[in-house]
């Protein structure tokens, strides 16, 4: 008499691992989004003189607070 084993070669645990993966980045996104909102936002509730002593105007706020991701 024989015995058969069946292999199972696709692990569960990766697909938990990719899923978690992206959950975090998700969550990552929406925090930076979140916080670079709040930074747009202050700096739009600045007066102009305020901006104006910071170099900016209210056209180069949203250039200003991405100023990391794109070039512009």
């Amino acid at each position: 008499m024989s015995t058969q084993t069946l292999e199972y070669t696709a692990s569960s645990s990766s697909f938990f691992a990719r899923m978690g993966e992206w959950i975090a980045n998700t969550f990552n996104a929406m925090a930076v989004a979140a916080s670079r909102s709040e930074e747009i936002e202050r700096l739009v509730n600045k007066s102009d003189d305020e901006l104006a002593e910071m170099g900016l105007t209210r056209e180069d706020i949203v250039a200003h607070v991405f100023r990391d991701k794109f070039y512009i």
